[in-house]
């Protein structure tokens, strides 16, 4: 069945519509049964999912997972204004004899098994809220999202962790060819998209011309990611986030800005020591303590630095990163070809972007 691809559309849905054009997977906005857009990586829908994807359940906001022809997919339908838009990933099940002869440590296993259960909760809490809300429980709801919130705390660490792990029994960068500006680019537009559901500003500058050179893009955005998620949540209330790339002799320079009630002189240091939490609000554990460590330790790994200047108005952390344009021949250098889809910008409650955000979007108005 052809798709009927519309043009009338309005300003915010165009917005919203570049960001999923970025994605590699495929995308459609639906709207009175019908598809009125759809993404570059979107192509023919296969007949199985034609009705699916235009007859929509009836709580829009959930994962849903078929099995059509031999073929696994997982469908994440998003309201937006009269319409939704639909994510379609293929996945197929790992099986535990793959994922076995690749674990290299305890921590490795610990995460999986940690995630694993996670994601089943996940997938659990959305049918027992429909029951919940059908029955006007609204007290057993409230309980749900305590859950939720304690899961994605749980995802996120053991996420991090192996990421910190992996990080440090790192012998050697990993590099490959990288365009910055489109990648930050992606990243900072998806970060835009999930902070805007709690109405929380977040601005951000990049250079207006390519900036092209050898890196790893998936450590880089996980780093920017812990600096961006300590921004919000140690801003004051209603106070917006900033963001910037800026290129200077051979070196990128990230800084992210916030206008909180800064970090006292004798704690910048130990921010950076593992496990180490403090929130200045409450003086309890604010997390796990791996967010700014593991951005110490890529900076490190990958031959820039990092600090951080606090005053009274706010704090700002610095990244610097060489902007490296060497032989690609390189043991070192791992694809001839530009990195693009090596990190996941969707909006899947489980990417990076959703994960390492969790703590935000989670928080209580």
């Amino acid at each position: 069945m052809p798709m009927e691809v519309k043009t009338d559309m309005t300003e915010k849905l165009t917005v919203v519509a570049g960001f999923y054009e970025a994605l590699s997977t495929p995308v459609y906005y639906c709207r009175e049964r019908k598809i009125v857009w759809s993404n570059s990586a979107a192509g023919e829908l296969p007949t199985d999912l034609w009705g699916i994807i235009c007859c929509p359940p009836q709580k829009v906001e959930e994962l849903h997972e078929v099995a059509r022809c031999g073929q696994n997919y997982q469908l994440r339908f998003r309201r937006f204004e009269d319409g939704y838009f639909v994510e379609v990933l293929e996945t197929k099940p790992l099986l535990l004899t793959e994922f076995l002869s690749s674990v290299t440590s305890l921590t490795d296993m610990v995460s999986f098994l940690s995630r694993t259960s996670s994601s089943h909760i996940f997938h659990a809490l959305p049918p027992v809220r429909m029951i919940l809300e059908r029955t006007e429980q609204y007290q057993g709801c409230r309980y749900l999202d305590e859950i939720s919130a304690s899961n994605y705390q749980l995802f996120r660490f053991a996420s991090l962790l192996q990421e910190y792990q992996n990080l440090e029994n790192l012998k050697q960068p990993v590099y490959q060819n990288v365009n910055f500006v489109r990648e930050i680019e992606f990243l900072f537009s998806s970060v835009r998209l999930h902070m805007l559901r709690r109405n929380v500003p977040f601005f951000y500058t990049l250079p207006k011309t390519p900036v092209v050179g050898h890196g790893d893009i998936h450590r880089l955005n996980i780093a920017l990611l812990q600096l961006i998620s300590n921004a919000f949540y140690f801003t004051a209330p209603n106070n917006e986030v900033r963001a910037s790339m800026k290129v200077k002799e051979n070196q990128m320079v990230f800084e992210v800005r916030d206008k909180g009630v800064g970090i006292s002189a004798g704690l910048i240091e130990k921010v950076f020591c593992p496990f180490f939490s403090y929130d200045p609000n409450t003086g309890d554990a604010a997390g796990g303590g791996l967010g700014l460590s593991y951005v110490a330790l890529f900076a490190k790994k990958y031959g820039g630095d990092c600090a951080i200047t606090s005053f009274g108005g706010g704090t700002c952390v610095r990244l610097r990163c060489p902007l490296t344009k060497g032989n690609s021949s390189s043991e070192r250098f791992q694809s001839p070809e530009f990195c693009s889809n090596q990190f996941d910008y969707s909006s899947s409650e489980l990417s990076p972007v959703s994960v390492y955000l969790s703590n935000l979007l989670q928080m209580e108005d």
